[in-house]
């Protein structure tokens, strides 16, 4: 059986919002940027990203920036998340990883066996053609 409780699920969000809110104040007194902190809170749960998917970044600062960066081990999410299906799990583990060759694409996470149960294949609209474009207010 499928499980995954709505609160396991945005957990890493909601502990990511309340590390942000306590670690504010002292964040401001050592004065480190929006971005710093955000990094932080982030890599908390995913860890740090490897020498290889650092290598992958475009910009040479971000890379400096990240190879820099003490060492932060992954968050098991089945430890995280007790209860929590193995299927659960494979696809947090996909949604949440940093390299983006390794990151499950729209099309993987929606084809992902642990949606396989509540996805409806004929109520999906799906636009083959070109991206939507907004319209300008006039």
């Amino acid at each position: 059986m499928v499980t995954l409780n709505i609160f396991a699920f945005f957990f890493p969000f909601f502990f990511a919002y309340l590390w942000h809110q306590t670690n504010l104040q002292k964040c401001k007194s050592i004065s480190c940027s929006k971005y710093q902190l955000h990094i932080t809170v982030i890599f908390d749960v995913i860890g740090t990203p490897t020498r290889e998917a650092i290598a992958k970044i475009a910009d040479e600062k971000a890379q400096r920036h990240l190879l820099n960066l003490p060492y932060k081990p992954r968050t098991d999410f089945s430890q995280k998340f007790p209860g929590t299906s193995p299927e659960g799990i494979d696809l947090l583990n996909g949604l949440l990883e940093f390299d983006f060759e390794k990151r499950l694409t729209v099309d993987e996470a929606l084809a992902h066996p642990f949606l396989k149960r509540v996805r409806d294949l004929e109520a999906e609209v799906s636009n083959q053609n070109e991206p939507h474009k907004l319209k300008k207010k006039t």
